[in-house]
């Protein structure tokens, strides 16, 4: 059965193209052929359908072979080109093959045809083969960057040989580490330098090629300095003798993974030493009764100077201190039983400083104590015992002298990230606890908190290890956060956020609260609340004006002077607080305001304060707290 063949005949002889077709049948080809012997005519023939051969004569009037086959190279088609003629030269045959004729044949030699035809077909459909797979391997890796340059993991491949070398790091890495991947190019044992020293050994055997079966971690040191554990997952990569050659693998971030495992191991200790602690304090608490009370009912029957009176109240002493560690276990295990109500931190600071026993000569406690500060849901007393907790383990720290810093003041925590992560968005009372003393070695700085933990270990400074781990408990049932920031040898920071209180009760207009005469003009896009806010500040006395935008309040304050702006800090689609008073101040200098708002970004409300307002006010406003901070606006 003969092969079908389609060809295309560029010749202007009828003659020439029967001798073709005859060849061609001979040599088993059955043939579906066109002639042509223009431009116009090749062009159209190539657009109507596909051929498998172009056999072109070399010399024809009004076109010729080199024509036929530059019109075929501006379609772009790979067919075999095959050139004959009648008389054909060397010079012609190298010059036909030079522009990119595959055979040449002379006429008188046509036996030659169909070899040169299946020679080229064959060449042809290798070279189609060859581009098809070449076009699907670039496919195949451009698929593959997409895939790595947008995965959230490291996908990486590190040379053996001829040298050793990272060929490839994927853009994951600026986000994970802070690194570019070039710079682990230009010097592949930068990566190895970033791994903590106690993982680097397991790191540095990867990288000589010995690929463990399952997953390693490491903990890395991001660019900012903080530390990332990577879980690596790894194959060898063998050459075609079976030796290693490079290693591939992928890196995950698991930072979180492990601090909330941490977290979890951490609460369950807690929680056990805690039902434990809880168990033999409740059984010691017994105990302790007659200890307390029994030296003094001694005393009552005892002179005055009786010798044992001073064994008495040593012994009461004692029994004291061994009452307020027995609490400290109480409270370890009795998390969150205790009645909370609106309380003043700043009340309680000066309580506790107040507490401390008489201080060396080389020992300082400075306060710095915000005024207006929003009351916490708390317990006084629960509250108290975590402040002197702190004040203590400050002075504790400093047995060379220095100073111990309370400080306090309200703050917004907006858009928590890194070690706040887990606290809600909102206002809170921050205080924070400062020492100059020894500060923190970081090998011990995540137990701090674990109960029982101490380094006092001598018998003149001995600790139960409950100082810090009550105060984190405390804290945390007041859905509060501990945060420390401590080098060794530079003394420590312990900063305490506790949520501002939403227990104030709504009082009656005035009862307890200062109003006034001024002035104040209330700035708000919603109705609504800019009526709440009338009715409250009329209530207390003030003359007020409402407005429903900063560009409308601006304009007011050219004829119309206010004692004070109440700014609504969001108001869509006009200006905001922050531009209203920016504005203002340069209308009337000077202008007295405070912000109020129920969303908005921390960064805006700083500015503002910064600016001159008095203070922020948190919606739904609150009589009491509008009422405070009005008044506070108007006293600056």
């Amino acid at each position: 059965m003969n092969v079908p063949l389609r060809v295309l005949i560029v010749d202007d002889s009828e003659l020439d193209v029967q001798l073709l077709l005859r060849e061609l049948r001979r040599g088993g080809y059955d043939p579906t052929f066109r002639r042509v012997d223009t431009r116009e005519s090749m062009r159209a023939a190539l657009d109507e359908r596909e051929w498998d051969v172009v056999v072109a004569d070399y010399v024809m009037p009004c076109f010729c072979g080199l024509a036929a086959l530059g019109v075929l190279q501006e379609k772009g088609l790979d067919l075999p080109f095959i050139v004959v003629s009648g008389e054909i030269s060397e010079e012609i045959a190298v010059e036909a093959m030079r522009a990119g004729a595959h055979d040449f044949v002379c006429k008188d030699k046509l036996a030659r045809l169909n070899p040169a035809i299946q020679r080229e077909l064959r060449e042809v459909t290798t070279r189609r083969e060859r581009k098809r797979a070449q076009e699907e391997l670039r496919e195949s890796e451009a698929r593959f960057c997409r895939m790595a340059e947008n995965a959230q993991d490291i996908i990486y491949r590190y040379e053996l040989r001829p040298r050793r070398c990272f060929s490839y790091v994927s853009p994951s890495l600026i986000r994970i580490l802070g690194y570019a991947p070039e710079e682990l190019y230009a010097d592949h044992e930068f990566a190895l330098q970033l791994v903590h020293a106690e993982d680097r050994s397991v790191v540095a055997t990867l990288l000589q090629g010995q690929v463990p079966p399952r997953a390693i971690t490491a903990r890395v040191r991001h660019k900012s300095g903080h530390t990332v554990f990577l879980e690596m997952r790894n194959v060898a990569v063998r050459d075609d003798l079976g030796g290693i050659a490079a290693v591939e693998g992928i890196a995950r971030d698991v930072t979180e993974r492990r601090q909330l495992e941490e977290s979890l191991l951490r609460a369950q200790r807690l929680e056990v030493a805690g039902l434990i602690a809880a168990q033999v304090a409740h059984d010691f608490n017994n105990l302790l009764s007659p200890l307390t009370a029994y030296p003094q009912l001694i005393k009552m029957q005892l002179p005055p100077d009786h010798s044992c009176i001073r064994l008495c109240d040593t012994l009461r002493k004692a029994a004291e201190q061994m009452a307020a560690i027995n609490d400290d276990l109480l409270t370890l295990g009795r998390r969150g039983h205790f009645s909370k109500e609106p309380t003043d931190l700043n009340a309680l600071v000066q309580e506790a400083i107040a507490h401390i026993p008489e201080l060396p000569a080389n020992v300082a406690v400075k306060l710095d104590l915000a005024p207006g500060l929003l009351p916490v849901d708390g317990s006084p007393a629960q509250l108290s015992r975590a402040i002197f907790g702190l004040v203590a383990n400050g002075l504790e720290a400093m047995a060379d002298g220095g100073v111990v810093s309370v400080q306090t003041e309200n703050v917004y925590m907006d858009t928590p990230d890194g070690r706040f992560s887990r606290v809600e968005i909102g206002e809170y009372v921050r205080l924070t606890v400062s020492d100059t003393g020894c500060g923190i070695p970081p090998e011990i700085m995540e137990r701090i908190f674990d109960p029982f933990f101490t380094t006092k270990r001598s018998q003149k400074k001995r600790g139960a290890g409950l100082g810090l781990s009550i105060v984190q408990s405390i804290v945390g049932d007041h859905r509060g956060h501990v945060d420390v920031v401590s080098e060794a040898g530079k003394g420590a920071r312990f900063s305490v956020y506790l949520p501002v209180s939403s227990m104030c009760p709504r009082a009656s207009a005035g009862e307890g609260l200062c109003g006034g005469s001024e002035s104040i003009l209330i700035v708000d896009d919603d109705e609504f609340q800019r009526e709440v806010a009338r009715e409250l500040l009329e209530r207390l006395g003030y003359h007020v004006d409402v407005v429903g935008s900063g560009e409308e309040a601006v304009g007011c304050l050219i004829n119309h002077p206010a004692d004070l702006l109440v700014l609504d800090m969001v108001m869509p689609p006009g200006i905001d607080g922050l531009e209203t008073y920016r504005r203002a101040l340069e209308v009337r200098p000077g202008q007295r305001a405070i912000v109020v708002s129920g969303f908005a970004e921390r960064a805006r409300v700083e500015e503002a304060l910064t600016l001159g307002a008095a203070s922020f006010v948190r919606k739904p406003i609150m009589l009491e707290s509008l009422a405070r901070a009005v008044r506070e606006g108007l006293d600056r």
